[in-house]
This record gives C-alpha cells, sequence and structure tokens, in this order.
C-alpha cells in the first residue's frame, strides 16, 4: 500500500529539520577547527554556505549552536546503545557495550563537552532553554544506562546496586578519555585497560554469593560530562 505524499507543512518542517542539521554539521566543522571561543555565526553560515540571517533564523548565539549540537549527539549515542545492548547476551557483554561506546563517545566528542562544562553559567544565561533540555536528556542518558545494567544484574541472578556499577564505571571513562586528550594516549590502549577494569568488575560481581544483599558502597560520585547537580 502506497503511503500518502506528505503534506506542504511536512516538506516545510522536513526542509527545516535538515537546514538545522546542516547547520550544526557546518558548526561542529568550525568549532573544533577554531576552537570555541574564535567561532563565529558569520564562520558557521560561511561554512553551511548559508547567510548569516539565516543562521540567525534558527539560533540567537553560538552558544544555543553548541547545545544542541550536543543534544543531538547524546540522542543519537542512547539510540545506538539501545540497538546494541538489545542485541547482547549476557551480563558481560551489556557491561562491556555499555563501556566501550560510552568511551568512544565522549573520547569523540570531549573538547566540546569541556567547552559547555567549563562555561555552564554563561551556556545556562546565553541558552536556557536548550541548556536545560542538555541536562535532562544528560540524566535520562544515566537513569536508563542503570536499568539497561540492574536488568542485566538480575537475569544473571545478581543483586548488586547497578547505580554503584554505572558511577565506578563512568568514573573510570572519564579519567581514561581525559588521558587521550591530555596525554594523547590511543583508543586501543584505552580500551584495554578498560576491558582490564570491567574484568576486574565481573569478576567481583561473581565472587559475591548469590542472592545476597547489595554491598553497603557508597556509590562514586561521577555523573557524566554536561550534568549537573
Amino acid at each position: 500500500m502506497a503511503h500518502p505524499a506528505p503534506s506542504v507543512s511536512e516538506r516545510k518542517e522536513n526542509e527545516k529539520e535538515q537546514r538545522r542539521k546542516g547547520i550544526l554539521r557546518a558548526a561542529r566543522g568550525v568549532f573544533i577547527k577554531l576552537g570555541f571561543h574564535e567561532t563565529t555565526i558569520e564562520k558557521i553560515a560561511q561554512e553551511a554556505s548559508l547567510g548569516k540571517g539565516t543562521v540567525y533564523y534558527y539560533y540567537d548565539n553560538k552558544e544555543a549552536i553548541l547545545t544542541d549540537m550536543m543534544v543531538d549527539l547524546l540522542q543519537t549515542g542512547v539510540r545506538e546503545l539501545l540497538h546494541s545492548v538489545a542485541k547482547s547476551k549476557g551480563l558481560r557483554e551489556s557491561l562491556g557495550l555499555c563501556a566501550s561506546r560510552a568511551l568512544d563517545f565522549i573520547i569523540e566528542h570531549l573538547s566540546l563537552w569541556l567547552v559547555v562544562q567549563r562555561e555552564i553559567p554563561r551556556f545556562r544565561d546565553k541558552c536556557p532553554g536548550q541548556s536545560a533540555k542538555l541536562v535532562k536528556i544528560a540524566r535520562q542518558s544515566r537513569r536508563l544506562t542503570i536499568r539497561i545494567l540492574g536488568r542485566a544484574l538480575r537475569k544473571s541472578g545478581k543483586h548488586e546496586d547497578a547505580e554503584v556499577i554505572y558511577d565506578l564505571i563512568s568514573s573510570q571513562i572519564i579519567g581514561y578519555s581525559h588521558s587521550h586528550f591530555t596525554e594523547k594516549k590511543s583508543r586501543a590502549a584505552l580500551h584495554e585497560k578498560l576491558q582490564y577494569s570491567l574484568d576486574i568488575i565481573y569478576r567481583g560481581i561473581f565472587a559475591s554469593e548469590a542472592g545476597s544483599a547489595p554491598s553497603p558502597v557508597a556509590p562514586i560520585p561521577a555523573p557524566p560530562i554536561g550534568e549537573q547537580p
């Protein structure tokens, strides 16, 4: 059965969304090449082959562009994680997929995340709507990943606190990504270290007695980059 052709309003909305995404793609290249402070709306418009006024139609300032970019990237990362974990078999594979994808994601976008995190007050002032949405998406991502780990633990007959495990792994991932950024350590070396850490965590989980109560250890405070208390 043939699908009905999109209406005029639907076509216009699709065109607007494609143009918005085009602005974000162009802006990402400019931010990476010039850095946040040297980037201007005019340079983003040139990279996107658009007029400056067109970019301003979509975004009030470069802070809004960068924050909206982070929202899109995080949402895409969460979708990819769900797709991968849905095919995983057992706790070990779920841990590995969650951790490996998170490490790759943060390494890929760390320089942009650091700009947002360093200047949170500025971003909240310049683009409050986008900033609030980014924090919301980051918190949703955290809760979703904890639920995924909790489900995998229960399927394995374990009752350890999924939030404790999430925070432990998150602290390692953030540390490793900073090593990549500051010490230029390769992704391969960092993934090898991460897998070794996961092996230790995995052995620790299965060394505990099946059905035991959660260990009374306080969670390590390591929220995802972009999330503030």
